[in-house]
């Protein structure tokens, strides 16, 4: 199954959102470019990611964009999401995958060739590749990861003889600091608040869409 068009990706959390449905947002977002939903939800009580994750699930629908949950299995499967993003030391790819199905996609967040090279030879359909500028609290890597980790992919298609599997660039990125990113081969960029939070969502999405296009 093809990987989707992961160019641009909302990673959207509710507090990134503020006030507004996080439905909303993805549909400013997705007018202004966004290519995929990711929900980032994980520390929500149960009742609440799933109100959240499920009406992000019909919006995506509707918008025909696919929507990837981070982290959490059992709300991917609830709401009948596309995918999955797992973290570094999340459940094992294949453990998801029997868990999942064929039929849905599985990112996983590396920050290191190691890692990177672990979660292919796992099945990983697409990795995630950050903090680039920003991450909770981890140190920043900067777009030299990503330039790494891109090696790592096209050296492991080669051996495979398939096609490159797609790297997400994750952490801190926006407007102003994506083109080093895009530069150092990011097939996608994972934004937050730059687009989510941004008084204007749809213009902030746009602007992020022409600087990737510039790139691909």
């Amino acid at each position: 199954m093809a990987v989707p068009d992961l160019s641009l990706v909302l990673v959207l959390a509710s507090l990134d959102a503020g006030e507004r449905p996080p439905a909303a947002v993805a549909f400013d977002a997705v007018a202004g470019g966004i290519t995929a939903v990711q929900f980032a939800g994980p520390h929500l009580p149960d009742g609440e990611a799933y109100v959240q994750a499920e009406g992000l699930a019909t919006a995506c629908r509707r918008l025909q964009v696919p929507l990837l949950i981070h982290r959490r299995a059992d709300l991917a499967l609830a709401v009948g999401a596309d995918g999955l993003c797992v973290e570094r030391d999340g459940l094992p790819v294949p453990v998801v995958r029997r868990l999942l199905g064929s039929g849905r996609w599985i990112g996983v967040y590396v920050e290191s060739e190691e890692e990177a090279e672990t979660a292919l030879l796992a099945g990983a359909d697409f990795l995630l590749a950050g903090p680039v500028y920003s991450g909770g609290g981890r140190e920043p890597l900067g777009p030299e990861l990503v330039r790494r980790i891109r090696s790592v992919v096209a050296a492991h298609a080669v051996s495979v003889g398939a096609a490159a599997c797609p790297v997400v660039a994750v952490g801190g990125i926006s407007a102003w600091n994506c083109v080093p990113v895009l530069q150092a081969g990011a097939d996608g960029l994972g934004v937050g608040r730059a687009v989510a939070g941004a008084p204007d969502v749809q213009a902030a999405a746009r602007t992020l869409r022409r600087l990737v296009g510039e790139w691909q």
